[in-house]
């Protein structure tokens, strides 16, 4: 029991808010509780207008070579904020060119799938818990008959060109859940899920883990758990990259710029 019942009851949890939780648990007080307004960063502007794009590929509103032309023409009205300065001077202007590299040379054969769903909110329930995930792209390879579940990542998980495992691994959390609540809601079984990384241009095979799966539903529901029984939503401001650059709230906080920050 707690004190926010009457809001938590009722609520659907994703991977994105348990996670914020997991991060910092006074973030998700002001998210989602308090439900303060959300700011934007260039990651996330990034990330979505990257994902629209593909997004308009699979539904066949843009043709493959209308990709690039598409990214050209829309970056600066999707794209308003700039990406940290101290990284690099140019940093904006590198992620724009390697989008567009990107997208100029993308390539995909859709008579070799059946698309299953893009961007489709599914709803579950897991025990007495709500759920909500919303998967990339879902596809059956017509040749093999396996379900591939695909998630369009504009992060890099490579240091010099070798797979960073621990934000891989971080990142498997997301699509396993992602599996899970496919195969509940929509009776699909995954055999695959491939991680397109657009900012490198790589891709990631892996296959479907049940023991694994097993463990990322734990990991999820105790979470939720953890969640409900809150009562104090303690602030944790030792991950200065996710307070300054990352968190959606960090205007409505008042540790954010606190002396001891």
């Amino acid at each position: 029991m707690s004190s926010f019942d009457f809001i938590l009851n009722g609520f659907k949890y994703s991977h994105s808010s348990v996670t914020t939780y997991e991060t910092c648990n006074y973030a998700f007080y002001l998210t989602y509780i308090q439900a303060e307004e959300r700011k934007k960063n260039f990651y996330s502007q990034y990330g979505i207008f990257s994902h629209r794009i593909l997004e308009k590929f699979f539904k066949n509103e843009l043709a493959v070579y209308d990709l690039a032309p598409y990214y050209r023409e829309n970056y600066d009205k999707y794209i308003t904020l700039e990406p940290p300065s101290y990284k690099k001077n140019n940093a904006s202007q590198e992620y724009y060119d390697k989008g567009l590299y990107y997208f100029e040379n993308f390539s995909f054969d859709k008579s070799l799938y059946e698309i299953i769903l893009i961007e489709e909110n599914i709803e579950f329930s897991l025990q007495n818990v709500k759920c909500v995930v919303k998967p990339d792209l879902v596809l059956f390879e017509k040749e093999t008959s396996k379900y591939i579940l695909v998630d369009f990542k504009t992060a890099n998980a490579y240091k010099k060109d070798k797979l960073d495992k621990v934000k891989m691994k971080g990142y498997m959390k997301q699509f396993n859940l992602y599996a899970y609540g496919v195969w509940i809601a929509k009776e699909l079984p995954i055999d695959e899920i491939d991680v397109w990384f657009i900012t490198c241009g790589k891709t990631e095979k892996v296959k479907m883990d049940a023991m694994y799966v097993q463990e990322v539903m734990d990991w999820f529901y105790n979470l939720t758990e953890k969640i409900r029984q809150e009562e104090e939503w303690k602030p944790f401001t030792g991950n200065q990259w996710y307070c300054n650059f990352l968190c959606s709230v960090k205007n409505s906080c008042p540790f954010w710029k606190a002396d001891d920050f």
